[in-house]
């Protein structure tokens, strides 16, 4: 399922996460960008063709809610789900109210992240 255009980033300060995360997704078929952090990220020049983005709430320097305002900020539409090792109701609930599909705990689920990603970006909710 190569979805061309429809390119997924990760921001993700764990190197393993991260790049467990991308190697997941790119062996189903998706094209992906991985990030270290926020400021990286923003700083991405293909940052417009970013269709969904998977963020770390806990992230040095801007955190991964701060990341998903300043990418609104800017006028872009990318659909946003949460990753945390840290998760709990409250930042679940601060999830949803910003706006992201879904708040996983980490570690992560390969299939559960697997079918939010085809959800969001096969019925075209980005």
């Amino acid at each position: 399922m190569n979805l061309g255009l429809a390119l997924v980033c990760v921001v993700d300060d764990d190197d393993g996460v991260r790049d467990g995360m991308c190697n997941l997704l790119a062996s189903a078929g998706y094209d992906t960008v991985a990030f270290a952090s926020a400021e990286t990220c923003l700083d991405f020049a293909r940052l417009a063709n970013v269709k969904l983005a998977l963020f770390d709430v806990r992230l040095p320097g801007m955190d991964g809610f701060a990341l998903h305002h300043a990418l609104l900020q800017r006028g872009f539409q990318v659909a946003v789900l949460f990753v945390s090792g840290h998760a709990d109701a409250d930042m679940a609930t601060r999830a949803l109210q910003a706006g992201a599909i879904a708040l996983l705990q980490k570690p992560v689920d390969a299939d559960t992240l697997l079918c939010i990603v085809e959800r969001a970006l096969g019925t075209g909710a980005v």
